[in-house]
């Protein structure tokens, strides 16, 4: 099983949905989408998304956390913990609330999203319907990521803003900075990763980089310690471990 796969958030309407059943509207709206986390954005209004990705990224972060900076090193590096994933169930529900795509008085939506980011076992491996280890996913992409969906136009459905938000904040611009640009310990643990006679003749070393970028620098410190084993089957458990939630 390779312990490398490009991936980053799961759809999220399949939980809002459900809270939002008593009102009889989807959350997020219907518009026929399906995403992994990096789709295609919506068709109808993606150019008005990806507008208001960007001003809600221009204006900095304003959630829960906003300490947070976007600097390579900085503090926003370290991880989102519980307190960090329960904030960004919270802008969620908040926006779909405020966009009144569910009941707020009778939603379930934050309390359903909290236990859904803190499922244990949660990793880039664990499978397509597994949610994404957003605790263990830096403070400063979290952070920014549920302030951008925050922000973003009501006519779009949530996993829309989530993709434009996250491609946003992700992407280059013309200066070639992107708000949330990989550490240096991304490249230490992908050479040592690349180095491990171990893990390195798997499929999908190649996308190292992309695969562990959103971890928090300690989660990826400890990773990269786990390759320096000689005892594979050490080394493999304790590189998994040190990459999923617990």
């Amino acid at each position: 099983m390779s312990r490398i796969r490009a991936w980053l958030f799961p759809p999220l309407l399949a939980l809002s949905a459900c809270s939002a059943a008593s009102s009889g509207t989807k959350a997020g709206g219907d518009n026929g989408q399906s995403s992994s986390g990096g789709a295609t954005s919506d068709d109808t209004d993606g150019s008005q998304g990806n507008a208001d990705a960007s001003q809600a990224i221009e204006a900095g972060p304003t959630s829960p956390g906003s300490d947070a900076t976007a600097d390579a090193g900085g503090p926003g590096t370290g991880p989102a913990g519980v307190a960090g994933a329960n904030a960004f169930a919270a802008q969620i529900c908040a926006h779909e609330e405020q966009c009144a795509l569910i009941d707020a008085s009778a939603s379930t939506c934050t309390t359903d999203f909290e236990a859904y980011y803190e499922t244990s076992g949660a990793s880039p491996w664990a499978g397509a319907s597994s949610p994404p280890p957003l605790e263990l996913y830096r403070a400063d992409y979290v952070t920014a990521l549920g302030t951008c969906i925050a922000a973003s136009s009501c006519s779009q459905s949530a996993q829309a803003s989530d993709t434009d938000c996250s491609a946003a904040l992700l992407t280059p611009n013309d200066a070639g900075m992107a708000a949330i640009e990989p550490t240096g310990d991304v490249t230490t643990l992908c050479k040592a990763f690349a180095a491990s006679s171990c893990l390195a003749s798997q499929s999908g070393a190649g996308d190292c980089a992309t695969t562990v970028a959103l971890f928090n620098d300690q989660a990826l410190q400890t990773a990269t310690a786990c390759l320096s084993g000689t005892d594979c089957s050490t080394v493999s458990a304790c590189f998994a471990a040190a990459l999923t939630q617990q």
